[in-house]
């Protein structure tokens, strides 16, 4: 049914091992720099302007992906073309590939986008009946939320040929970035601690990687093109990708002809169960097929197991918990979110346990510098990383205080945002799925597990910014830090200028989103961009908490048994897995079966899963490293023909474009 961690241990360990290393180098920063302005310029131009994709939605973005492209294939062989020796190493585009995939964090549907919706929305869209006043504006926090002086607010959201009024975003945006910056150093300081546990220990397969790291493994040995796409299979992959674009790009022209459609309409098993979504996602399949067999089955297995089965009978024999109460959260069936997310608790701690001799030693390493474990192949010392993450978690906790959040609150929001964080980064290292999300929010399980009506205004205010770091739940910037924390592992030479070079690019990312987009907003309404994080505020963040603050509850003993019970069944996965010789099930799909990304790609990820199983099972490891250009073929088809998508929608149907690239 499912083979263990063996076929492809090799995947994203030893492609650039005999590769020549130049380290972090001021070109390849440069050109990394060039990669994050581009993308925090072009994905809020696609989303609010031209209507089209959103390309940030994963955790590798498919704009990183597209723009990766022209530099290995365009950029690369004409510096050879000009003086060979100077070709763009491998380590110098896995620098670029790093810088990527922060600064792909922060534009449209990522962190900035979440932010201006929290915080520009609570004064221009408070009105009489939804009391909005009455229960927020005392305990809004003046340094935290530009205020609506001289109209600035109604400006951003509907446009104003008035000059932006610079003076009331100022301050709250140095704060709220003074906030990230010390979420962005803890992550960073996390990563460091994890990376050789599991890296080096746990042997995590780290699937994300696999195709950047076999396109780039020769990029300056001699020819114009990397040998790894030199292959047949490689051009059926690409052209089978990329023709279903071109083919379908037809249709906007002439609708006549009919699209080849990828996402066929959802259907039910039976009256009263979850729907299912038969789409074929090519940019999850492309990534998944480097992953493992035993975590693709359990991927979709579990969604099946504790997702649709019981979410099915609990609604044919009337069981109803209510509203599912997190506007991010399972979709169908709230219960099965805290199932998943009891899960994912103890899935994360599990880990931790599973690796204290390793941060033991790293604490000792910390206090005492002859400490025999070697931390030079770091991005930065032990010491840095364990006092970083103390340090930085006080002054995260002291500034959500300082917001108007109680300390129990802090407490718990804190501890629920480490599980996610940590959550989701392992598994997306672990599993090479696209898109991962925690079952419910850190917000939620705080207001839940604590009781609404345990809570001041001031608190439920806070927790209602807070918001502004949900980004669909997908632990921010943790899982782009430990897959840069990966890639450094190939970078021998200035490897600790690559973390330096990151944190570079991320404050020029912000700053590029924030002085393009609150511009855009001002000149052409940001409501009429029609994007979901700018409108989060308006539609999702405040009613929710609202509806809390007017019907307030105590502690919801039957989601905290939910929780129990999730986090039962996962300890007894894991004692079966590491007891039972031959146990099948990994218990990695059990922490987010019940998510909305889960149940989009559960088709797709099993039909991965099946022709790979196929495959091993035929003609064993060499077929399957046979199949993996076509698969990177797919890859590098599907990004030329979102961007094709885009640039046609740009000049022939702006503000109509169509979205053609989705989980």
């Amino acid at each position: 049914m499912a083979l263990k961690q063996t076929e492809i241990a090799d995947s994203a360990e030893s492609p650039l091992e005999t590769a020549q290393d130049r380290g972090v180098t001021s070109r390849s920063v440069v050109l990394g720099l060039g990669v994050v302005v581009l993308m925090n310029v072009w994905m809020p131009y696609s989303e609010y302007i031209v209507l089209a994709s959103r390309m940030n939605l994963s955790h590798y973005p498919v704009a990183l992906f597209i723009l990766f492209i022209p530099v290995l294939f365009l950029l690369n062989p004409l510096i050879k073309w000009v003086r060979p020796s100077s070709a763009l190493s491998p380590s110098e585009l896995l620098v670029i590939t790093a810088m990527g995939l922060a600064g792909g964090v922060v534009p449209g549907s990522g962190l900035m986008g979440f932010l201006f919706g929290a915080i520009a929305s609570p004064y221009y869209f408070a009105t009489p009946e939804n009391r909005w006043a009455e229960y927020f504006h005392d305990d809004l926090p003046t340094w935290l939320v530009p205020s609506n002086q001289n109209e600035a607010m109604r400006g951003f959201f509907e446009g104003t040929p008035a000059p932006v009024p610079w003076d009331v975003w100022i301050a709250p945006l140095f704060w709220w970035l003074i906030f990230i910056a010390a979420i962005i150093f803890v992550s960073a300081c996390i990563a460091v601690l994890l990376r050789r546990q599991w890296s080096d220990h746990e042997r995590l397969t780290f699937a994300l990687l696999s195709p950047t790291l076999n396109l780039v493994t020769d990029a300056d040995a001699p020819g114009f093109r990397p040998t790894f796409p030199r292959g047949n299979l490689f051009w059926v992959g690409f052209f089978l990708s990329f023709g279903i674009f071109s083919w379908n790009i037809l249709n906007y022209f002439w609708p006549i002809i009919p699209q080849i459609q990828l996402a066929i309409p959802f259907f039910y098993f039976a009256r009263g169960f979850p729907p299912i979504y038969p789409r074929f996602n090519i940019y999850v399949m492309g990534f998944a097929y480097f992953a493992n067999l035993d975590v693709l089955f359990s991927m979709w297995f579990f969604h099946l197991l504790f997702y649709q089965l019981p979410g099915g009978i609990l609604n044919r024999i009337g069981y109803n918990m209510g509203s599912r109460g997190d506007p991010y959260g399972a979709l169908a069936f709230p219960g099965a979110g805290w199932l998943c997310f009891g899960a994912m608790s103890v899935f994360v701690f599990w880990g931790l346990w599973t690796g204290r001799t390793h941060f033991k030693n790293v604490f000792l390493k910390a206090i005492d510098p002859d400490h025999p474990i070697d931390d030079r192949t770091e991005m930065f010392s032990y010491r840095t990383a364990v006092f970083g993450t103390l340090i930085g978690t006080v002054f995260i906790a002291i500034w959500l205080l300082q917001s108007g959040m109680e300390f129990k609150a802090v407490l718990f929001y804190m501890l629920g945002t480490f599980v996610i964080y940590v959550g989701v980064a392992r598994i997306v290292a672990q599993t090479g799925i696209l898109f991962v999300q925690a079952p419910i929010s850190a917000q939620v399980f705080t207001m839940y597990t604590l009781g609404a009506s345990n809570l001041t205004s001031a608190t439920m205010t806070s927790i209602a910014l807070s918001y502004t770091l949900t980004n669909y739940i997908r632990g921010l910037f943790m899982p782009a830090f430990i897959h840069i924390a990966k890639l450094s592992e190939f970078i021998t030479t200035h490897k600790r200028r690559l973390l330096w070079a990151v944190f570079l690019g991320l404050i020029v990312g912000c700053l590029t989103f924030i002085l393009y987009v609150i511009p855009l907003g001002y000149e052409y309404g940001a409501f009429n961009t029609n994007d979901i994080p700018l409108r989060s505020g308006r539609s999702r963040i405040y009613p929710v908490i609202m509806s809390k603050m007017i019907n307030p509850f105590d502690t919801d003993w039957v989601r905290l048994a939910f929780f129990g019970g999730g986090g039962a069944i996962m300890a007894l996965l894991t004692f079966l897995q590491y007891r039972c010789p031959g146990w099948p099930l990994h218990p990695i799909g059990l922490t987010v079966c019940s998510t909305n990304v889960a149940r989009s790609n559960q088709v797709s990820i099993f039909l991965v899963w099946f022709f790979k199983l196929l495959v091993i099972r035929v003609g064993g490891v060499a077929t399957y490293r046979k199949f993996q250009p076509f698969f990177v073929g797919l890859l590098l088809g599907y990004g030329l023909g979102v961007s094709l998508s885009f640039f046609v929608d740009a000049i022939w149907f702006p503000g109509q474009g169509h979205y053609v690239h989705r989980w």
